[in-house]
C-alpha cells in the first residue's frame, strides 16, 4: 500500500512539476492493439481504452496498424506442472525483438472452457499480460488475479503493471 501511494505521489509531482508526457520513450514497443475480427472488435477497443485510462498512457490504444493482433483461436491448451493438458481460456504469446520480450499475439478462445471469466475480463487480463511479460498474477481478487475474477482494474492490479511498465497515472475503476 505504501508503495503505491509512493508511486501515485511521484507520477502526480513529475506531472505537475515537469509536464511528464504520457506516451511510451522512443524506442520502446507501441502498446497498440489491433484485430480483424468484427466481433472481438469492441472488446479490444474497450480493453485498449481501459488500460490507457488506467495508466494514464495515451500510446494504449487500438487501431488497424497496432503492433499486437488479437484474435480468436480454438483449443487453447497448455501444460501444468506435472505434464498434463490444460485448457485455457485465453494466451499472450511472446517473441523477442533487439533481446527483448514483446508481445505477439493474444490469442481467445470462443468457445472457452468452463470456468472462464467473461469475455471483456478474459480480453482485459490478456491485455496486462501483454504490456509486461514478467507481471505476477494479483492475490487479491481483481481483472488480474489468475482467474480474472473481477472485470474491473484495482490498485493492486496496477501496482503490479506499474513496477515494470511505465504508467503515469494510477486509476482503479
Amino acid at each position: 500500500m505504501i508503495r503505491g501511494l509512493v508511486l501515485v505521489l511521484t507520477m502526480a509531482a513529475c506531472a505537475l512539476l515537469f509536464g511528464c508526457g504520457g506516451t511510451a520513450p522512443a524506442g520502446e514497443m507501441r502498446p497498440t492493439f489491433r484485430t480483424n475480427d468484427a466481433k472481438l472488435a469492441p472488446y479490444v477497443e474497450a480493453m485498449a481504452v481501459r488500460l490507457a485510462r488506467a495508466t494514464g498512457r495515451d500510446d494504449i490504444r487500438a487501431d488497424a496498424d497496432g503492433d499486437i493482433p488479437v484474435s480468436y483461436r480454438d483449443e487453447l491448451i497448455s501444460w501444468n506442472a506435472e505434464g498434463e493438458p490444460v485448457e485455457e481460456c485465453a494466451q499472450t504469446l511472446w517473441t523477442t525483438r533487439e533481446g527483448v520480450y514483446v508481445a505477439a499475439e493474444i490469442l481467445i478462445d470462443p468457445t472457452p472452457a468452463k470456468g472462464c471469466a467473461s469475455l471483456p475480463a478474459v480480453v482485459l487480463h490478456e491485455g496486462f499480460h501483454a504490456l509486461d511479460p514478467d507481471l505476477p498474477h494479483t492475490d487479491e481478487p481483481s481483472v488480474f488475479d489468475a482467474s480474472a475474477s473481477v472485470s474491473r482494474v484495482t490498485i493492486p492490479a496496477l501496482e503490479a503493471l506499474c513496477e515494470g511498465f511505465e504508467c503515469f497515472a494510477m486509476r482503479a475503476e
